[in-house]
């Protein structure tokens, strides 16, 4: 249970306490707006043709290729696998591109030109109606926060005897 034993009125604080704040919030934005901005024009680019070596190298951008990557792959960012299993399926020789807002306002663009179903797994059936699609979906994001657990949590497992 809670008492309130003391009430102050609204009130706006004083611009002095709140400047350097403000100012860390707009550098955020604007850094935020300048990256998704570089994003929309390297997906432009790629989408047009140029290679994506090239320009990561032009932009002095950090290139990864993690190769072939699971639903629940532990070392790439949820985001990115997100976007990445939304992207319709390259035909043979084409490749599909798109972006992922990252944490802290970053953006990835990303290159899929293969896809491999499961081992032992098979996409939902979309005759078994939405229900099928939202457990499949649900059982993704499950493991996706299991493994984020996992990496960010201290964890002891004691046999049992």
């Amino acid at each position: 249970m809670l008492r309130v034993t003391d009430h102050q009125e609204e009130s706006a604080k004083p611009l002095d306490t709140v400047r350097e704040q403000i100012a860390e919030t707009l550098r955020r934005q604007r850094g935020a707006e300048r990256a998704r901005e570089a994003s929309d024009a390297l997906l432009k680019k790629l989408r047009a043709g140029a290679g994506i070596e090239a320009e990561a190298a032009a932009q002095s951008l950090k290139l990864s290729q993690p190769g072939l990557v699971a639903r629940d792959a532990a070392d790439v960012p949820p985001a990115i696998l997100a976007e990445a299993f939304k992207l319709p399926k390259p035909v043979s020789g084409a490749v599909s591109y798109g972006e992922a807002e990252l944490n802290g306002g970053d953006f990835a663009v990303m290159a899929i030109d293969q896809v491999k179903e499961g081992a032992g797994q098979s996409p939902p059936d979309p005759r078994q109606g939405p229900a099928a699609a939202e457990r499949a979906r649900a059982d993704g994001v499950f493991r996706d926060y299991v493994d984020y657990l996992k990496r960010h949590t201290k964890i002891s497992i004691t046999p049992r005897t």
